[in-house]
């Protein structure tokens, strides 16, 4: 499941990149209050986001081998007697 989760950080970044681009489009085409407040919106969220998601890729790989080694320390082992 883990595994699954960590293939999904290139998915977030591209989606978090077009974010970002998006709210500078936004910023400098639109001309409007509205524009200008969404798009500064959007580079704050996009930003922040990408924080959150690096923090969490970095700490993805040691997770996981952690959960292995457990998984390993409490598989039951088979005995030939």
């Amino acid at each position: 499941m883990m595994q699954g989760v960590a293939k999904l950080f290139r998915a977030t970044f591209v989606a978090f990149g077009v974010a970002a681009g998006v709210s500078l489009l936004l910023l400098y085409l639109v001309r409007t209050d509205w524009g200008r407040g969404l798009g500064t919106a959007l580079v704050l969220l996009s930003g922040l986001s990408f924080a959150i998601d690096a923090f969490a890729e970095r700490r993805t790989e040691p997770y996981i081998e952690a959960l292995k080694a457990l998984a390993e320390q409490h598989s039951p082992t088979t005995s030939n007697e």
